[in-house]
């Protein structure tokens, strides 16, 4: 029976997949690849197709982990791979994604056994890239002329029967040839600055000058997160005015300054193992309680057979063989071929 028990696939998951693909790409001395959700999206996709056609990567399949089978909603066609031709065109076939796609994969499992019971297939960003990074041809597909990426990672469980149980991880990272309308940056944030300034100056003949200076400035970081900030100080003016007695006013304006910072940060990552119930604990007990029994009968019957082998010449000099089971006669037998009587 097949049981989804947990999900990595989200956007954090899928930016820190493409940040640590980043991190060997400048080891290498190639240029970063930017975040597209078309590459993420077809990660999960391609997850849901294997966990829901019931694929076992730890089988033997004529298929490899990179194959698809069908689905008629989103129009899937069933593609072995690598007997076909899988993973190229699927940025078109599934997204608006013009450009040719490639994909790395990595599968994990942990299985139960008596009392280890483990709730995760222990599959991580850091160890898919690790695995990729330790393979020559999924190292070069990452050092490859690339331009976006994305990922995804999901697990599943299979029970095998009442007492033992498989947890498998899949990890996908999607790589594509050309820029993304949908890209994001991973690394630099983009910040943009508007300002105007405006001065204006007027003289009449009454001397009476007046001076007015009017600055506004926007500042919109954007992250990850979502951050808005708005500052628009004012700058005081001052108003003087000379009629032939000399009067002087000055009107100081406090400056207004409005901010507004709204940060959104979305972090959605999500392991929902299975508990398993007490009867397969009750199950369990049971078949190791009859194990111990067979053992502990099995070691009595050979102590007692033992001693009675040993025993047994004496026993029939002393009563007689006509008072032993068939056994007896046997062992004389033995014992008369192996030790012959002395001639007196």
């Amino acid at each position: 029976m097949l049981i989804f028990c947990g999900s990595y696939a989200d956007a954090n998951v899928s930016v820190q997949m493409c940040e640590l693909v980043n991190n060997v790409r400048r080891e290498y001395g190639q240029p970063p690849l930017k975040h597209s959700d078309n590459m993420r999206y077809i990660a999960e996709t391609h997850l849901d197709n294997l966990i829901h056609a019931g694929y076992d990567p730890f089988i033997e399949n004529e298929c490899d982990p990179h194959s698809w089978f069908v689905n008629t909603v989103l129009g899937i066609a069933e593609c072995c791979y690598p007997a076909e031709r899988c993973m190229g065109s699927k940025g078109r076939e599934l997204t608006s994604y013009t450009g040719i796609t490639i994909e790395n994969i990595h599968v994990a499992r942990a299985s139960s056994f008596f009392t280890i019971q483990p709730t995760t297939s222990g599959i991580t960003p850091e160890s898919s890239v690790n695995g990729w990074v330790g393979s020559t041809h999924h190292l070069n597909a990452l050092l490859g002329s690339q331009k976006v990426c994305g990922g995804a990672i999901q697990e599943y469980r299979t029970d095998v029967n009442p007492v033992k149980y498989h947890i498998t991880g899949f990890a996908a990272v999607w790589l594509g040839n050309v820029n993304d309308t949908s890209e994001e940056s991973t690394s630099t944030p983009t910040t943009t600055t508007s300002s105007t300034s405006t001065s204006t100056t007027t003289t009449s003949s009454t001397n009476t000058p007046t001076t007015t200076t009017t600055t506004s400035t926007t500042s919109t970081p954007t992250t990850t997160g979502t951050t808005s900030s708005t500052s628009t100080p004012t700058t005081p003016t001052t108003s003087t005015t000379t009629t032939g007695t000399t009067s002087s006013t000055s009107t100081p304006t406090t400056p207004t300054t409005s901010s507004t910072s709204t940060p959104t940060t979305t972090m959605s990552s999500t392991i929902t193992p299975t508990v398993r119930n007490t009867e397969s604990h009750t199950l369990l007990l049971v078949g190791v309680s009859i194990i111990l029994a067979i053992l502990l009968c099995t070691l009595g019957t050979c102590i007692l057979y033992y001693y009675r082998t040993e025993d047994s010449q004496q026993q029939i000099k002393e009563r007689g063989v006509s008072q032993f089971h068939p056994l007896a006669y046997e062992m004389m037998e033995i014992s008369i071929k192996k030790y012959p009587p002395e001639k007196s």
